[in-house]
C-alpha cells in the first residue's frame, strides 16, 4: 500500500515538472519570436558631404520607437560575435558614437554590408542608400521550434497523468 502511494506521488511530481518545463519552453519560444526584427538604414545625401540617415527597427509588435532615429553616418565596421566564430556584427559609426546595425550575421554578408555603407559614405556622387537587415525568419523559426518542444512536453505530461 505504501509503495503504490509513493509511486503515485512520484508520477504527480514528474507531471508537475513536465508542465513547468513545457510552460518555460513555450514562454522562451514566445520571447524568441518577439525578438526578431527588421532593421532598415535609409540615407539621402542632400549636400556633397552631408547626408540624412534614418535607422528604423520593427518587429512582431510593430515599430520599436527607441530605435527610430536620425543620425549622421561616418561609416561602418565589423565586430566579432563572441558566441559564434563564423559570424560578425556590423557597427555603424555615427557622430554620437557606435550603433549596432546587425546582431549577428555571416562574415561574408557582414563584410558586404559594411563595405556597401562605407562606399556610400566615401563616394559623394551616390545620393541614396537603403539597407535592410531582416532577422525575423531566424528568430521566428527558432521560437516556433522551441514552442513546439514546449507543447509536446505539455501534451506528454497530460498523457502520463491520464495513464497513471
Amino acid at each position: 500500500m505504501k509503495i503504490v502511494g509513493h509511486l503515485q506521488r512520484v508520477r504527480l511530481d514528474d507531471t508537475l515538472f513536465m508542465r513547468v518545463a513545457g510552460g518555460v519552453f513555450v514562454g522562451l519560444g514566445l520571447f524568441f519570436i518577439s525578438s526578431g526584427k527588421l532593421t532598415t538604414l535609409t540615407c539621402n545625401r542632400v549636400e556633397a558631404n552631408k547626408g540624412n540617415c534614418h535607422l528604423i527597427s520593427s518587429g512582431l509588435f510593430g515599430l520599436h520607437g527607441k530605435n527610430s532615429r536620425s543620425l549622421e553616418l561616418h561609416g561602418a565596421q565589423l565586430a566579432d560575435n563572441p558566441m559564434d566564430d563564423d559570424a560578425s556584427r556590423v557597427i555603424l559609426l555615427t557622430s554620437n558614437g557606435y550603433l549596432p546595425f546587425t546582431s549577428s550575421t555571416s562574415d561574408h554578408k557582414a563584410e558586404a554590408t559594411a563595405s556597401h555603407i562605407n562606399t556610400f559614405v566615401q563616394q559623394a556622387e551616390t545620393t541614396s542608400l537603403t539597407i535592410h537587415q531582416d532577422e525575423r525568419s531566424l528568430y521566428f523559426s527558432m521560437g516556433g521550434f522551441i514552442i513546439a518542444v514546449g507543447l509536446f512536453t505539455l501534451m506528454f505530461s497530460r498523457t502520463s497523468r491520464l495513464n497513471a
